[in-house]
């Protein structure tokens, strides 16, 4: 078995049988876990794939609420999961540094991000519209609602958005895309690599460089 497919399946199933008669072990009912001496199927990862800058142009002109516009340039500006953009918070934006704040993120790792010209305007021009008293940046959009969105709401915001372009993109729009084509971005501006990593908050170089 070659393909990508069959070497995922073998190792997820090593990986399963692993953690089994590890379990057995402890339980005591098994001396010894056979799989243990079986190594880990190593896989090359994927390149990671970015939109093309004018793509990103294509969305922005879509987007038909200011919500919608704040969310697409956020995601893009800050390079955050979409896990960290759901959970962070007004108080966290300092205005005069053009930062936010992202608390508990991947690993628990809190670091500091950036906001472009572009989501600032569009990020205040969003928050204004708003007479909610949420803590969070972004809510669902009905009524008075202080929930944040959560990662389902966001792709069906991204997906909306998408077919209102009417434009045909080189890759699938999903709101982690965003961060692969901010990464590809800065890398190739020149930035160092361990600033990207800091940026995008990963815990090891390795994962940065695949976008490299």
């Amino acid at each position: 078995l070659s393909s990508d497919l069959d070497l995922i399946t073998i190792g997820n199933t090593r990986r399963i049988l692993n953690c089994f008669f590890e379990w057995c072990v402890l339980e005591g009912l098994c001396t010894v876990n056979p799989v243990r001496r079986v190594a880990a199927i190593k896989q090359e990862k994927s390149p990671r794939h970015a939109m093309k800058r004018i793509e990103l142009q294509y969305l922005r002109a879509a987007c038909d609420s200011a919500r919608d516009k704040a969310l697409v340039d956020f995601l893009y500006s800050t390079g955050v999961r979409v896990s960290e953009a759901c959970q962070a918070r007004i108080d966290h934006i300092d205005w005069e540094r053009k930062t936010v704040l992202i608390e508990h993120g991947k690993g628990d790792v809190t670091r500091m991000t950036y906001l472009n010209p572009e989501a600032e305007v569009s990020l205040r021009s969003y928050l204004d519209s708003r007479s909610d008293d949420s803590q969070y940046i972004f809510t669902r959009s009905r009524g008075q609602s202080v929930l944040p969105l959560n990662a389902k709401t966001v792709q069906n915001a991204i997906d909306r958005i998408v077919r209102r372009s009417g434009h045909v993109f080189s890759v699938r729009i999903t709101p982690h895309v965003f961060r692969h084509t901010i990464a590809t971005v800065l890398l190739r501006n020149g930035m160092p690599v361990e600033q990207v990593k800091r940026f995008l908050g990963h815990a090891k170089i390795d994962t940065t460089l695949i976008y490299a």
